[in-house]
């Protein structure tokens, strides 16, 4: 077996766009998340142990965007537990470039500011 990259990218161009054009795909994920919306569904995952308040599809799309882009810094605002924070600072780690932004006007008492100062590079503004 070969991989052709070129072949993979066309290949999941095409189906993107057939999910785009499908209108019972798109009644069926709206009716999904409008139902595990009611569990808070959003809150059910994690980084590094964190709580990240997100979707785990805006999970993946988010660090699709930070790869594609490569930003110097990454501003968040109202951070909560601080998840999104880590897991942006740790995309940004990996790609060897960038700084974190957190602003909020209180921070949870299990946050360490400290270790996150070291190991991320973030500033907290607060």
């Amino acid at each position: 077996m070969t991989f052709n990259r070129e072949e993979f990218e066309k290949e999941k161009s095409a189906c993107l766009l057939r999910q785009n054009q499908d209108k019972e795909l798109q009644t069926s994920i709206f009716n999904f998340i409008t139902k595990i919306d009611k569990y808070n569904y959003e809150y059910q995952w994690t980084w590094m142990g964190i709580p990240i308040i997100k979707m785990p599809e805006d999970i993946i799309l988010t660090q699709q965007i930070i790869y594609d882009t490569k930003p110097d810094y990454i501003i968040e605002t109202g951070i909560a537990w601080g998840g999104s924070v880590v897991y942006y600072a740790s995309l940004l780690q990996l790609l060897g470039n960038g700084e974190i932004i957190a602003i909020d006007t209180i921070l949870p008492k299990k946050i360490s500011i400290r270790l996150w100062r070291i190991l991320f590079q973030i500033v907290f503004i607060y």
